[in-house]
């Protein structure tokens, strides 16, 4: 299995990466590691994330928040190599959304078996994606940053 990385954007408390695969078969992954707190959207093709005995089916209008240190395996189903945003933030940043939402969102993250939580994109949250990415095009870096800031409290 192949794929394409590209960093697409860089500020001082994220990171946002193109992934494009270039499989042409169905195949596994090896064991692999979310450094970082991430926010994943599929923006084409279907595959399932295998995350501490859950299988996660990713597809468009689907988004993956992914706590720091989790390690997953991918399944490319049916030859369709995927294209996703990938939105990691750094440490200092997720202890901030941490206190931020503690009381919103602790289930999640004082839980240690819960690494990782699939959800339906809502369309504000797939509307904020899609303008961050126009944005970087425009290379709009304070209004980048506004977006980003905006699609965490949303997700959140």
């Amino acid at each position: 299995m192949q794929a394409e990385i590209h960093l697409i954007h860089r500020s001082e408390f994220y990171q946002i990466r193109d992934f494009r695969c270039a499989c042409v078969e169905c195949s596994t992954s090896g064991l692999e590691q979310c450094e970082q707190f991430c926010i994943c959207f599929v923006r084409k093709g279907y595959y399932e994330q295998l995350v501490f005995r859950k299988k996660q089916e990713m597809h468009f209008g689907r988004m993956l928040v992914s706590k720091p240190g989790i390690e997953y395996v991918i399944r490319h189903i049916d030859h369709q190599p995927d294209l996703c945003t990938s939105i990691g933030f750094t440490d200092q940043f997720y202890e901030l959304v941490k206190d931020q939402f503690s009381a919103e969102a602790a289930w999640f993250f004082r839980n240690p078996d819960l690494h990782s939580l699939l959800l339906t994109s809502p369309p504000k949250t797939e509307y904020l994606h899609q303008q961050i990415l126009s944005a970087v095009k425009k290379g709009q870096r304070l209004e980048v940053d506004d977006l980003v800031i905006r699609l965490v409290e949303n997700v959140m």
